[in-house]
């Protein structure tokens, strides 16, 4: 097996840890040297080859005159999806639009098998880039669970955590707008990260006058990030309403999982096809932060039903999102492959 992988990356990080797990023999490529790639490729002496990246994909399909194994390739997401569509960073009738939308296209196409977080990817990719369903199988994102696992911190009140990278599709305008519905009760909330909408967001709290609000914007690594996590009553996953927020389950959702947090997040059909509400997760409808105060005020409410969405949770956690249950789910995979 041949990839090419960020350690500090979580996707990469628990495919790598989760083969390991299942005691593949794992050989790690980190490099975008194309010498240093296709001399590793030479020597054949692998059974298939699981490519994270295009470059990547491109240098294995090169090559593959020469080695003849099977490429399975972890699209994880769409880049023409995200830059355009969602993050609406690129407009969708420049050039570029089209550069990345051939790319995606072009990716699944050139690789034997292609792995997505959720089956709502896999229809978003059949249907946009007109590729077969059947070259597609679903590998849940999941969490590291050597890093974040059930652990307690002492702390005074009801606090409700929330981390991310401020991108649209996690809609912390709406977390902001619930603070503010809250800014008599008893309850707190910390912001961890930093990104795309950070400023704004900033600039909406300072409006709302909130008082309730924490933001910490610092990029931490990710055992800082389960420390921080760790004092909180209620973790929240996603709350956007763009299109590419009904296809995903979050990383962040996964680590609360693997704290033993109740998780608060948007009902979507991706979190519909492994949640169910007020068993394993507390769902309220995407956009609507009246829905998601008054989830917040059941939950600190109820502690019997809060500690058992943490419960059902957490079981859930163990038996698909565990480096243990990813790792099963590509080695499946990449046997069906080999």
């Amino acid at each position: 097996m041949l990839g090419n992988y960020d350690e500090t990356y979580s996707r990469g990080r628990i495919l790598q840890k989760g083969l390991k797990k299942q005691r593949v023999n794992v050989d790690v490529l980190m490099t975008s040297s194309y010498p240093t790639m296709a001399t590793r490729l030479l020597h054949k002496d692998f059974d298939v080859i699981l490519a994270t990246g295009k470059f990547t994909l491109l240098t294995a399909w090169l090559m593959k005159w020469w080695h003849r194994r099977k490429i399975v390739f972890d699209a994880f997401i769409s880049d023409y999806d995200t830059l355009v569509q969602d993050r609406r960073l690129v407009s969708p009738w420049s050039p570029k639009a089209g550069v990345l939308w051939f790319g995606d296209k072009c990716a699944c196409h050139l690789a034997d098998h292609v792995i997505l977080d959720t089956q709502e990817h896999i229809d978003y990719f059949v249907k946009t880039f007109r590729v077969p369903k059947k070259k597609f199988s679903v590998v849940l994102v999941g969490a590291d669970d050597d890093v974040f696992k059930p652990m307690q911190k002492a702390h005074r009140g009801f606090l409700v955590s929330f981390d991310g990278t401020y991108i649209p599709l996690q809609g912390v305008e709406y977390i902001l707008q619930a603070a503010k519905l809250l800014e008599k009760e008893p309850i707190r909330f910390q912001l961890l990260g930093k990104g795309q909408t950070y400023e704004s967001m900033r600039l909406l709290a300072d409006t709302l006058k909130l008082t309730n609000v924490t933001f910490k914007p610092s990029f931490v690594p990710l055992e800082k990030l389960a420390e921080l996590i760790a004092p909180a009553d209620v973790g929240l996953g996603i709350f956007g309403t763009t299109d590419k927020a009904q296809r995903v389950i979050p990383n962040k959702v996964y680590h609360l999982l693997a704290m033993d947090k109740p998780v608060i997040t948007a009902d979507t059909p991706a979190i519909r096809r492994l949640f169910t509400h007020k068993k394993d997760a507390f769902l309220v409808p995407a956009g609507n932060p009246q829905a998601l105060a008054d989830a917040i005020t059941t939950l600190q409410k109820d502690a019997p039903l809060r500690n058992r969405i943490a419960k059902e949770g957490y079981a859930l956690f163990k038996q698909q999102g565990s480096i243990a249950a990813v790792g099963k789910q590509l080695l499946t995979i990449l046997k069906a492959h080999s």
